[in-house]
């Protein structure tokens, strides 16, 4: 396997029963993998807005296709021990 590195930024993803919505998305080599929710305040952040208005949007068919493919690649972070092939891999979230 080659090194890979993880990284964040904000973008907009459509959530069942609430819209679309900015979220903080992580994604290993660009790939989204998991997100994490943010607070009202920070949604209306304008340096947020600017990152996600210049990101990708992604629905959850997306984020679930994507983690879907990097479990049978078993390239998951959340889901394997990439410790040696994450280049960063402090910035994995915790599981």
């Amino acid at each position: 396997m080659l090194q890979v590195k993880v990284s964040e930024n904000y973008c907009y993803l459509e959530l069942p029963d609430q819209g679309r919505q900015i979220v903080k998305c992580y994604k290993i080599n660009g790939m989204p993998y998991t997100f994490d929710e943010l607070p009202e305040f920070m949604q209306q952040d304008e340096e947020i807005i600017l990152d996600a208005e210049t990101s990708s949007e992604y629905t959850m068919e997306d984020l679930f296709k994507y983690s879907c493919y990097l479990c049978e690649e078993e390239c998951h972070p959340l889901m394997w021990d990439l410790e040696g092939y994450v280049i960063n891999f402090e910035e994995v979230p915790d599981a």
